[in-house]
């Protein structure tokens, strides 16, 4: 019994000290201007979700050759992102293939990174805002250090 709680103070304290309890959100001037920075061709698509009131200021984010993009979204709140965050998840788990995924979660952000199939998908919410990305996995690295950047 002793060694069983040794064991999971252990897988406890190694959890923690790998994860941080609460992350720094961005603003969308933080994001543009990375993104911009890195070639990156940049929408304001906040309009095209007018008809979402939870959804406050949308930004996409298209590689110079169009071939993936990142978005980046504030929402009204942290429960809106969190919902968002959920659905998201959903989808990326009904893509077909076998999966290798990370999920990170703290006292203001979550986190999901997968690779299934051809994609790599990533929803990570911090506070109130998410980077969302789909792409293919060929593109994977290239994702991965711009959303690094952040610390999403």
């Amino acid at each position: 019994m002793k060694k069983k709680i040794v064991l999971i103070s252990i897988i406890t304290l190694l959890l923690l000290v790998g994860c941080e309890l609460e992350k720094k959100s961005i603003t969308s001037t933080d994001f543009t201007k990375v993104l911009g920075d890195n070639n990156y061709v940049l929408t304001n698509a906040s309009k095209n979700f007018a008809n979402y009131a939870q959804i406050k200021e949308v930004f996409l984010a298209q590689n110079k050759e169009s071939t993936y993009q990142i978005e980046f979204y504030v929402l009204d709140s942290k429960e809106s992102a969190n919902s968002f965050y959920d659905n998201n998840k959903k989808v990326f788990e009904s893509i077909e293939g076998v999966s290798t995924n990370t999920e990170l979660e703290g006292n203001n952000y979550q986190s999901y990174k997968q690779t299934k199939g051809d994609k790599y998908s990533v929803i990570s919410c911090v506070d109130n805002t998410c980077i969302y990305a789909n792409v293919d996995k060929i593109y994977k690295k290239e994702v991965k250090e711009i959303i690094e950047k952040f610390d999403y």
